[in-house]
């Protein structure tokens, strides 16, 4: 049991991936605040394709952060109504 909880705590400290929902706040280049004091673009950013394309000014946007969290690819827009 010991080792077992080692190894997950080991493995939450990594943070090999975390989900993060930002905000467009500029479309070219491409700008996502994520929290009131972070704001990303430039080389932080990466994106799908599918994405790229879909997105505009004030969507909400699901990104995955790279381990290290250096960097954060956006994943797809996020649609609160179903």
């Amino acid at each position: 049991q010991l080792i077992k909880q080692a190894a997950m705590d080991a493995f939450r400290t990594s943070k090999p991936c975390d989900t993060v929902i930002g905000t467009v706040t500029k479309v070219n280049p491409v700008t996502v605040r994520i929290s009131q004091k972070m704001t990303l673009s430039g080389e932080f950013l990466g994106a799908t394709q599918t994405a790229l394309a879909s997105i505009k000014k004030g969507d909400k946007v699901l990104m995955l952060r790279k381990s290290g969290g250096q960097k954060y690819y956006i994943i797809d827009k996020v649609v609160d109504e179903l």
